[in-house]
């Protein structure tokens, strides 16, 4: 996970490039790196300074603890080593003996004087390194020897705890919250222990930290409930427990702008994708979705069984259904129900699901997008998992279902428009069958693109043509296709059309408001 596990290449740095500036005749510590305790000890008995640091500040202590040496260390120790010398990673010999797991190190510079709640720069404590390696009784350890489990890093707030639970580690974590560690402490991202084990899915972790007092109902700053976060995970088994142990379904719909029922009816499974700036951590990773058809029915079913509200409105942004994915880079509009969500992944088996359990098919976007646009709402030449041929088979089940033909959004666009857009051939000869309008015309549009114009109302030939809310955007094979359906042209835009001669051409300081157009290849 990041910024919870320390950096890898810390070992690497300290095993490969301490030694970087050795002198012809090896010191202590150079000895001490490749493992020669016998020539360590041969100079100490010399006399040898055994604190004699290499050129980042890494002494002969270090190294026996990163070789697990503890003989050596014992050794060190008595001739006067320092156990609290830090090089200049800020790392002490006791960090390493911890990111070894190693109870008898740790025992033994401990027992030396070595301090057990030293931290790294950046707040990471001994206990955190201890946890990632996953030895309990390491952990134990550091306890006994005075290390605080509530320590805090500076730059994310999380304490050991954390950590554990992020790992998965539930006897440690257990371990540290019968030494004291705070259930309830947040990181700065408002982040609870909990919240880390809906994000690791082990429903072990969490009917631990319930059971220990954590709470279930607790909200991140984005506003994401433990539920959220599980199902956002695709962790469908511990979205179930979370509900049977009380989770509210909808969670803080509120706060967090989308509900797990809106994420549940979504579709950004299989490839994985990685989206940032979702949470305040910007931590969420890649997405996984919900793979197994089975679970995600199975979730859907217990959300609403729960209390999920089948008509909540968005007031969030769901991510991009990623072009990776096949979903045709197209995010729900806002104000997007779990129905319409479910039409923007053409997924039919759930639109007919979310019907059948009391959701309004006719309900609409906040921009007006219905269910049929929504269908029609991606890009030819990212299908991979939503076909053209889903998309048919949702698009009757949204006429089934009492969605028309020609309903408008706030712009006037029609499915007609939205289908040529995304260029979905098929699409647009089922809608003709079906009685469609061949040649509805949008609204006039005044807005910022490439730069300020007005555009007059274009057609669906007409806007694949060229330009689409002030980009130029053209499909020629859909034109072409189009034409012989007899489609007309209306509103089309030339990327020459550099003078526009209607009375809004210039703003009210005289400036043309002509596009600018990217010039010829």
């Amino acid at each position: 996970m990041k910024h919870i596990i320390p950096s890898a290449s810390l070992v690497v740095l300290i095993a490969a490039g301490l030694g970087a500036g050795a002198t012809p005749s090896p010191t202590l510590a150079d000895l001490a790196e490749h493992a020669n305790s016998a020539g360590v000890l041969a100079l100490v008995k010399k006399g040898i300074d055994v604190n004699q640091p290499q050129a980042d500040g890494a002494t002969a202590l270090h190294w026996a603890a990163h070789h697990n040496d503890v003989a050596l260390a014992k050794r060190l120790l008595a001739s006067g080593a320092k156990p609290n010398t830090t090089n200049d990673y800020g790392v002490t010999p006791l960090f390493l003996a911890a990111i070894n797991g190693s109870v008898e190190m740790l025992d033994t510079l401990l027992t030396g004087g070595a301090n057990a709640n030293a931290t790294r720069p950046a707040g990471e404590t001994v206990l955190m390194s201890a946890v990632r390696s996953g030895n309990t009784a390491a952990v134990a350890r550091l306890l006994k020897g005075g290390a605080n489990p509530n320590a805090a890093q500076l730059s994310k707030g999380q304490s050991a705890l954390h950590w554990a639970v992020a790992e998965g580690h539930v006897e440690i974590a257990r371990t540290l919250i019968e030494a004291g560690a705070n259930i309830k402490l947040r990181s700065t991202a408002e982040y609870t222990p909990l919240m880390y084990a809906a994000r690791q899915g082990s429903v072990d972790m969490a009917r631990l930290l319930l059971d220990k007092g954590d709470d279930l109902e607790a909200a991140a700053k984005d506003g994401s409930s433990p539920l959220l976060i599980a199902t956002v995970k695709g962790h469908t088994a511990l979205s179930t427990y979370l509900l049977e142990r009380g989770a509210r379904a909808d969670g803080d719909l509120k706060a967090a702008g989308y509900s797990p029922l809106m994420w549940a009816a979504a579709t950004f499974e299989p490839i994985p994708m990685t989206y940032k700036g979702i949470d305040a951590d910007g931590e969420w990773g890649t997405f996984a979705g919900i793979p197994d058809r089975a679970a995600k029915l199975a979730l859907i079913n217990l959300l609403i069984a729960k209390g999920a509200n089948v008509n909540a409105t968005s007031t969030r942004m769901l991510p991009e259904m990623n072009p990776q994915n096949g979903a045709g880079n197209r995010p729900p509009h806002m104000g997007a129900t779990p129905y319409l969500i479910a039409a923007q992944s053409a997924d039919a088996e759930v639109m007919q699901l979310l019907k059948s359990k009391g959701a309004d098919p006719l309900l609409t976007a906040k921009d007006g997008q219905t269910a049929l646009m929504a269908v029609c709402d991606g890009i030819l030449e990212n299908v991979t998992l939503v076909t053209e041929e889903k998309r048919l088979a949702a698009a009757q089940t949204a006429l089934d279902h009492g969605v028309t033909l020609e309903a408008e959004n706030e712009r006037g666009y029609r499915a007609m428009h939205v289908a040529a857009r995304a260029g979905f051939h098929e699409i647009i000869k089922f809608m003709l069958a079906k009685g469609a309008d061949l040649n509805p015309v949008s609204q006039p549009f005044k807005g910022f693109g490439l730069g300020r114009y007005y555009l007059e109302g274009q057609s669906p030939l007409g806007l694949v043509e060229g330009t689409v809310d002030g980009i130029f955007y053209e499909r020629p094979d859909t034109a072409v296709f189009l034409r012989t359906l007899g489609a007309k042209s209306i509103g089309k835009f030339s990327p020459h059309d550099y003078e526009n001669t209607s009375p809004e051409a210039t703003d009210k300081k005289g400036v043309s408001n002509k596009p600018f157009v990217y010039p010829e290849q």
